[in-house]
């Protein structure tokens, strides 16, 4: 039993570090288009942030408002969820919608939403 649990472990993990590698690899393309909402923001600038994905946090916050957030390149794309950090605006919980477990892959901090028109803090 402890075998299998350690394999499932192992799997999720494997998932994750794919999963992330994968946005970051979209991210450093030079033709990369991000958009969250409908609206395009700075790849540079995200891919700065998301490059200083973090796994840890202040405890005691929750996930909250979600954007869906769209980054596509010549070579295809992917979507993930930011979820809004109920303590700092600023923070945001990232998850990736096709993996089979709920948890999220880490957080990001970043002030590019505060200028998306129709998205409100």
């Amino acid at each position: 039993m402890a075998v299998v649990f350690i394999g499932v472990l192992l799997t999720e993990k494997y998932r994750t570090h794919y999963v992330l590698d994968k946005f970051q690899s979209l991210l450093d393309a030079s033709n990369a288009k991000v958009k969250i909402g409908g609206s395009e923001i700075d790849r540079s600038r995200f891919a700065h942030d998301f490059s200083d994905l973090t796994k840890i946090k202040q405890s005691g916050s929750s996930p909250t408002k979600s954007f869906y957030v769209t980054i596509s390149t010549s070579r295809g794309s992917i979507d993930m969820l930011l979820r809004r950090d109920s303590r700092d605006n600023n923070l945001y919980w990232v998850f990736y919608p096709g993996l089979p477990y709920k948890g999220n892959l880490g957080y990001v901090e970043t002030d590019l939403l505060a200028g998306i028109p129709g998205l409100v803090h």
